[in-house]
């Protein structure tokens, strides 16, 4: 059994029972934040540990959708992915989440060349990536507070 430090809501199910860290429970974690990030919430959340862990280990994530009706069935599905409980249905790495995500193509290469994003004095560079990524799956920048 390993010892993990971490948010409980973050863990992926596999590390609450017990199971070895991995690059898929680091895409569990991620997913998560994706999750939260789009519909304002975590998927699972619970002031008692010990219920909170249930949830994670044996219930199903509310659909985002249910959440969040305006998101893109593509952004759905990448969230399922990587959230997903069996660690083998999750992207396999960071790079394969990160492409899905924003996506190398044509159309997140000009948004990413679109004067007026890429010199707007409040929007710092190093998102620029970010930005583009949802405008891709947007068809338009969204900009969270």
């Amino acid at each position: 059994m390993y010892t993990v430090p971490g948010t409980p809501q973050f863990l992926a199910p596999e590390l609450l029972r017990g199971d070895a860290p991995s690059v898929r429970t680091d895409i569990y974690a991620m997913g998560v934040l994706l999750y939260e990030m789009f519909t304002g919430q975590v998927p699972f959340d619970d002031p008692d540990t010990a219920r909170l862990v249930r949830k994670v280990i044996s219930e199903a994530p509310p659909k985002a959708e249910t959440l969040r009706p305006d998101l893109p069935p593509e952004l759905l599905g990448i969230l399922d992915r990587a959230i997903a409980k069996d660690p083998a249905a999750r992207f396999l790495d960071a790079d394969s989440l990160a492409d899905a995500v924003l996506p190398r193509n044509e159309r997140a290469t000009a948004i990413l060349r679109n004067s007026s994003l890429a010199q707007r004095p409040d929007l710092d560079p190093a998102r620029l990536p970010f930005v583009a990524g949802t405008a891709v799956l947007f068809d338009e920048p969204v900009w969270f507070e």
